[in-house]
């Protein structure tokens, strides 16, 4: 009888030490801000208030949850109360700060505010593979840009040159010719996109299923926004050439903070982000090409057009171009050659990873 009720009383105790535990449970991650389609790895480390180092449970809980719904979830295998798990983050993900949480079954019978909860920021404004699609497009675009990386510095050359030599004439025919030059230029460049660049968009280029018609809005605004970007060579060189280096950064300030206000405000935009962000994009250079061409016409005299075409003049400006066309067009071959092999054989959330490296870098 005295056995008995030893061993009920012994039960008795065990139970209500059971009871009384409470499991600890710690999350840590590798990094408290991510991209959406990235992978999150979690060490979990459980223990037991009521007895340190002999926890019950063997499999714990992970979950990544905004304020309505669970996003992505793992399970975790403990060993002697510890464990790592690496958890997908749907590409789908919306820009926010998301709450990580861990359980175990035992702690499922406690408060759900009784759970460690961890804040991580989740990054996602254009979403992984709208942004491989974003960089490998208007990439494409800007390689057409390599005649005027090189005439830039020479239009600069020639205002400098011409200016000290002829006077206000002299920098004012370089003004004329360089514009016609730009010009011509973004003709030659509109013929070619339109032809075989657009073959190479519809039936080359690797993109999503569903984002054909996004892949070709940007390559349309990225036609026109490389367009405008070669009429402003003219007016910058311009700038350039007057030593006005002021507003130059006050138009650079300007261009980085707007695009900075479009990453924040995109997200609340109820349209198709990709598109949004490239026409926004078109009406950031059709700005940058306003505030130059009225700065410009404001302030120095010799920024009027007439119908006049000095040859020589012409000859010489794409003669010193000639001698730094080839470099520039191998360097940027270099970069956005390579971008479209990596396309054509891992498609856009490579050209996404390679445009975060770039800059990175």
């Amino acid at each position: 009888m005295k056995k008995t009720i030893c061993l009920l009383l012994f039960s008795l105790c065990w139970v209500t030490g059971i009871a009384q535990s409470v499991e600890l449970i710690r999350i840590y991650t590798d990094k408290d801000c991510y991209l959406a389609g990235e992978e999150l790895w979690v060490k979990v480390c459980l223990d037991d208030d009521a007895f340190p180092g002999n926890v019950m449970s063997r499999v714990a809980y992970v979950e990544i949850c905004d304020t309505v719904q669970v996003r992505a979830q793992a399970k975790v295998a403990l060993e002697q109360g510890v464990g790592w798990a690496c958890i997908h983050l749907p590409s789908t993900m919306h820009s926010g700060i998301y709450q990580l949480t861990a359980y175990t079954r035992y702690m499922r019978n406690l408060k759900q505010n009784c759970f460690p909860r961890k804040n991580v920021a989740v990054l996602n404004t254009l979403g992984v593979e709208d942004y491989g699609v974003y960089n490998v497009v208007a990439g494409f675009v800007s390689l057409f840009s390599f005649l005027n990386a090189t005439l830039s510095s020479s239009i600069q050359r020639f205002y400098n040159y011409e200016g000290v030599k002829s006077g206000f004439e002299g920098f004012r025919s370089v003004y004329i010719i360089a514009l016609i030059i730009h010009v011509l230029l973004s003709f030659a460049i509109l013929l070619v996109l339109e032809t075989l660049g657009l073959w190479y968009v519809n039936n080359v280029l690797v993109v999503p299923a569903g984002r054909l018609y996004a892949a070709n809005v940007v390559f349309q605004t990225s036609i026109i926004s490389l367009v405008l970007v070669l009429l402003q060579t003219p007016y910058i060189g311009a700038v350039m050439a007057k030593q006005r280096m002021n507003v130059y950064a006050y138009v650079s300030v300007y261009d980085v903070l707007i695009k900075l206000l479009i990453v924040i405000v995109l997200p609340h935009i109820p349209y198709d982000s990709l598109q949004t962000f490239a026409i926004l994009t078109l009406l950031i250079n059709f700005s940058n090409l306003v505030i130059y061409y009225i700065y410009c016409k404001k302030n120095f005299d010799e920024i009027t057009f007439e119908m006049r075409f000095d040859r020589p003049l012409f000859k010489n400006i794409l003669g010193f171009t000639g001698w730094n066309v080839i470099g520039t067009f191998a360097f940027m071959l270099k970069g956005q050659g390579v971008n479209m092999l990596l396309n054509s054989f891992f498609g856009p959330i490579i050209n996404a990873a390679r445009g975060i490296a770039y800059q990175v870098n």
